[in-house]
């Protein structure tokens, strides 16, 4: 968002010393302030924003559906476990519930994403067609002697590749910021709803991840704006090179403008090669912090459901009355030992004796008391 400043008018700075105007130093480019997201919506029409508030809050929507089917997992897991501790099949009343919410969700996605992305392009075409006409009037506006200190030679590939740079962030993908704050909002309230202490465990891992993504958008703009700066200067050799040809091979100039054109073109490709190393590192950072912040979750959820195990567990035996054999009517009461694997799956029941090897006494804890309630 912040390429909208990246089409700018180039003056000699100017410093002022005892009564005297002296140009400042060359080498030193000012800086030019950012113009933000309204500079860049300089050539929006009412359409267009309403476009892109349409895109938004579809591009919302899709980061809802992108969250959302985390909840249809955990009904899917519970069967699976209760199907498991009982040794048998899972249903398939939940496969089908499983497969047609999927298909729900990615036909909602469809539903979203297509239009979202088709009025952002739609809106983001006509402004680049704005800017366009736009940059082309400003610079043929200038007076003459504006050309002899803005380096004409690289208005070229300087407005070619920022009016680039500023439609990039009005086309579809830019739109990513929506579809985050519709996946952490929906994350958030699930979270919070489903278990307040873990979603506070991982809300105190956002910071690592807000710094990430600040680390990556800062690399990105200064790595474009560095890229596209570099290229700009060994463009306008090139394109000094064209217009004056005729004056270049009367004076024998062919190897200087090759020489200059060489070099800068060398350090041109040093910026874009130091550029996408910060990237990748950038990038790198992002995934892992993503990575950490669902470690730590899933690592206190962990330990905080082993601990609520821990506390429930005993080991389960009981006294019932059973019939005598032989004895009609006859009631004696008897010691049943309940018998579990090694994974405390449970085995058999042993009769007024402990559990023979390798078998051992099940551990009755909450998780497998819901389970027996079912039976």
């Amino acid at each position: 968002m912040a390429m909208a400043a990246a089409i700018e008018v180039e003056a000699t700075p100017i410093e002022v010393k005892k009564g005297e105007v002296v140009p400042a130093d060359k080498d030193k480019e000012p800086k030019v302030a950012s113009a933000g997201v309204r500079g860049m919506l300089n050539y929006a029409d009412g359409w267009d924003y309403l476009a892109s508030t349409i895109a938004a809050l579809l591009f919302c929507g899709f980061g809802v559906t992108m969250v959302s089917f985390l909840f249809f997992l955990k009904p899917f897991f519970t069967d699976i476990s209760a199907s498991e501790s009982s040794g048998g099949g899972l249903p398939m009343s939940t496969v089908n519930f499983m497969a047609s919410s999927l298909a729900l969700l990615a036909a909602g996605q469809f539903a979203l994403v297509f239009p979202a992305m088709a009025v952002a392009y739609v809106s983001a075409a006509r402004q680049k067609r704005a800017w366009q006409k736009g940059v082309v009037k400003s610079i043929l506006r200038q007076e003459v002697g504006w050309f002899d200190v803005s380096k004409p030679e690289e208005l070229t590939s300087k407005v070619s590749s920022s009016v680039a740079l500023i439609v990039r962030g009005l086309e579809g993908p830019s739109y990513g910021l929506f579809i985050a704050v519709g996946g952490v909002c929906t994350g958030l309230i699930g979270g919070f709803l489903e278990n307040y202490e873990i979603s506070l465990v991982v809300l105190a891992m956002v910071p690592v991840l807000a710094m990430a993504i600040a680390i990556l958008v800062y690399t990105m703009v200064t790595g474009s704006r560095d890229q596209s700066k570099a290229y700009g200067t060994a463009g306008g050799y090139a394109s000094e090179a064209l217009f004056a040809m005729r004056t270049i091979a009367a004076l024998g100039l062919e190897s200087e403008f090759v020489k200059k054109y060489s070099e800068n073109l060398a350090t041109a490709r040093k910026v874009t090669i130091g550029g996408r190393a910060k990237l990748g590192f950038a990038t790198g950072l992002l995934f892992s912090s993503f990575i950490l912040l669902q470690g730590v979750g899933f690592m206190y959820g962990g330990l905080t459901f082993s601990a609520e195990m821990k506390r429930s567990e005993y080991d389960y035996k009981m006294n019932r009355s059973v019939p005598v054999p032989g004895m009609p009517g006859v009631m004696t009461t008897v010691e049943m030992h309940w018998c579990a694997h090694a994974n405390n799956t449970p085995a058999n029941v042993s009769i007024n004796a402990p559990c023979e090897a390798p078998l051992k006494p099940l551990r009755m804890n909450c998780q497998l008391a819901n389970l027996f309630s079912m039976f």
